[in-house]
C-alpha cells in the first residue's frame, strides 16, 4: 500500500478515535460525579475502580498518543509539508489533552485542568480535521 493511502487510513482511524474519546468525555462530564470523599481531590483510584466510562475514556486516550506517533511518523514519510505539520501539531496538542486529563485526575477540584484538556482536544481535532482536508487524493 501506498504511504499516502497509509497516511490518509491512520489520520481517519484517529478522528473516528478522537469522535469516540469525545463521546466517553462528554458522557463522564454530564454523568458521572466524582465522590466528595477523595482524598486532595485525587479521583485515579475511583477512575479504574468505579468507572469504566472514565478508565475507557483512559484507555483511549492512551491509544490515541500511539495513534498520533504512527500517523506523525506516516506523515514524515509523506515528505510533505502539510502531513507534518498538521499530524505533528494534532499529536502535540493531543498529549497536552492526555497530560491535562492526568492532572485533572489528580485534583478533580482544579477545574481549569479539565477546561485545558477540552481546549487542547479541540485543536487536536481541527488538526487532524486539516490533516484529512490535505491528504486527500489529487
Amino acid at each position: 500500500m501506498k504511504t499516502s493511502k497509509l497516511y490518509r487510513w491512520a489520520v481517519v482511524l484517529t478522528l473516528l478515535a478522537l469522535v469516540a474519546e469525545f463521546v466517553l468525555g462528554m458522557y463522564t462530564a454530564l454523568f458521572v460525579e466524582f465522590p466528595s470523599t477523595l482524598e486532595q481531590g485525587n479521583a485515579w483510584m475511583f477512575a479504574f475502580t468505579n468507572s469504566p466510562v472514565i478508565a475507557a475514556h483512559i484507555y483511549l486516550g492512551t491509544f490515541l498518543i500511539l495513534a498520533g506517533l504512527i500517523t506523525f511518523a506516516l506523515g514524515i514519510a509523506e515528505k510533505r509539508r502539510s502531513a507534518v505539520i498538521t499530524s505533528g501539531l494534532g499529536l502535540l496538542l493531543m498529549f497536552a489533552a492526555w497530560w491535562s486529563g492526568g492532572l485533572f485526575l489528580g485534583n478533580v477540584e482544579v477545574n481549569t485542568y479539565s477546561f485545558s484538556m477540552a481546549l487542547t482536544f479541540l485543536g487536536s481535532l481541527l488538526s487532524y480535521c486539516a490533516a484529512l482536508y490535505y491528504a486527500r487524493a489529487t
